[in-house]
């Protein structure tokens, strides 16, 4: 079964669409090397119809984004800035309806959960 990952070295890698998710990032010899699937294709692998999934919109530009997504679990988080490009920020679950992402600096974006 063909399940459509993407595995991309950074800075050439293109950014995250809306219905993918960073399952592994690995940063080796100073490059960043992630592994990106298609949400539908965490459904086939889940042996599931449906994923549950969040698009988050930060406005407002901050550093620490509060996300109450009402999973019942501890989703996949991905984030990119205004400009598409992909972040990378401390993570942390406060329970599991709760996300809480901690960046070094404020800045607006959207946060993708799956």
């Amino acid at each position: 079964m063909s399940i459509g990952l993407e595995i991309s070295q950074f800075p050439t890698a293109q950014p995250l669409s809306g219905n993918e998710v960073v399952l592994m990032d690995q940063v080796q010899s100073g490059v960043l090397t992630t592994c990106t699937a298609p949400v539908s294709s965490i459904a086939a692998i889940l042996g599931v119809n449906t994923v549950k999934q969040l698009t988050f919109t930060q406005i407002t530009p901050s550093a620490v984004w509060y996300i109450v997504h009402g999973f019942g679990i501890f989703p996949a988080v991905s984030v990119v800035d205004s400009s598409n490009q992909q972040v990378f920020g401390s993570i942390t679950y406060p329970d599991s309806n709760t996300v809480q992402i901690t960046f070094s600096a404020p800045f607006s974006g959207v946060a993708y959960l799956v």
